[in-house]
């Protein structure tokens, strides 16, 4: 019924948790569907070792070439059999009826695409924050979408691991991970987006999204933060050569808006010790290169929070100033963070 894909890299000290959570899954017509993406710890081995007692329901593709999550998941999008497909981190964990309760939605609806909530964990396993979701994720849960609807729900949707996918349409449309690149997922699931009949949503926290500050999108100073540009770009790309673009014009306007400019300089301030202002002078022009008028977006006032548009304005006239709130943003979370452990 559905067929999990985990890519795994060093994953050692919490693999364990992850499997646990999936080979125990309600759902018992399950595969999970391990790829090891050239681990040099002892991720392989604790694998196997659940794969000796889970013969039926394990498989694992030892890669010989790193391909990072991207092309990791490729491997395994391709020898899935499943009528659905998901994808979970080898650092967090799931609900025993996670799978159980998405497949049966996605049957009850007839439905391609179907999502859940998810939380936010520390390394303490205590629960941060539940995610925010949009509210029109259930006005059109289970409804056959109109090409407005299609639309508004590329800057709605949540994250890639809180779903399951329709293998078929994976195939049929070619829709694949970007390999050898960071956010690769954004790619992803936009384009699948916009093939699907139905979208249904479960408001139900799913899926355990462990806030790993050792994990690639976390560490500091590194340039792949910058990956997420380059796959903004590549979306209009396929965007044009797919016909989509004039379709869904307003709404990867706005998605592109908010994940290329206003996401990447959040990513800025809270990745790099010293933020590079001239980098940020280089996003404003390239937004305006693409979309000159972005702010004429009928979708502009409606889903861009009024904070973000301050923010926006900061980063471009007051960068250092935009940088110290910010850090004391990240001051502020780690501390209610530590009262949390302290506390527990």
């Amino acid at each position: 019924m559905v067929s999990v894909i985990v890519p795994v890299y060093n994953s050692e000290k919490f693999l364990s948790r992850c499997i646990k959570s999936l080979v125990n899954q309600t759902l018992k017509e399950i595969e999970i569907i391990f790829v090891n993406d050239v681990s040099t710890d002892e991720s392989l081995e604790i694998i196997k070792k659940f794969k000796e007692k889970y013969p039926k329901k394990i498989k694992i593709i030892n890669s010989k070439k790193k391909l990072r999550q991207g092309g990791a998941r490729n491997l395994g999008i391709k020898v899935a059999i499943g009528e659905y497909v998901a994808f979970v981190d080898s650092d967090d964990w799931v609900n025993l009826n996670m799978f159980s309760l998405l497949y049966k939605k996605a049957k009850q609806d007839e439905s391609d695409f179907v999502g859940c909530r998810y939380f936010v964990s520390d390394s303490q396993k205590n629960i941060i924050e539940k995610n925010k979701f949009s509210k029109f994720l259930l006005e059109i849960s289970g409804k056959i979408l109109n090409d407005k609807e299609k639309e508004r729900l590329l800057f709605s949707i949540s994250a890639l691991w809180c779903h399951i996918y329709r293998r078929s349409i994976i195939f049929d449309k070619n829709i694949f991970f970007i390999e050898n690149i960071a956010y690769e997922d954004n790619h992803f699931v936009r384009l699948y987006t916009l093939y699907i009949q139905k979208y249904s949503f479960l408001d139900i926290p799913l899926y355990f999204y462990f806030e790993n500050l050792n994990s690639t999108t976390r560490q500091k100073n590194q340039n792949y933060q910058f990956d997420r540009l380059l796959v903004e770009k590549k979306k209009i790309e396929a965007y044009k050569a797919r016909s989509f673009y004039e379709r869904y014009k307003n709404g990867i306007e706005i998605d592109f808006v908010r994940t290329f400019y206003i996401n990447t300089v959040a990513i800025i301030f809270n990745s790099f010790d010293n933020p590079p202002v001239e980098k940020i002078k280089n996003l404003k022009n390239e937004v305006k290169k693409f979309f000159p008028k972005y702010k004429l977006n009928p979708y502009y006032n409606e889903i861009i929070p009024t904070l973000d548009k301050i923010k926006i304005v900061l980063a471009e006239n007051f960068p250092l100033l935009l940088n110290m709130l910010y850090k004391f943003k990240i001051y502020v979370k780690s501390h209610k963070r530590k009262k949390i452990n302290e506390k527990n």
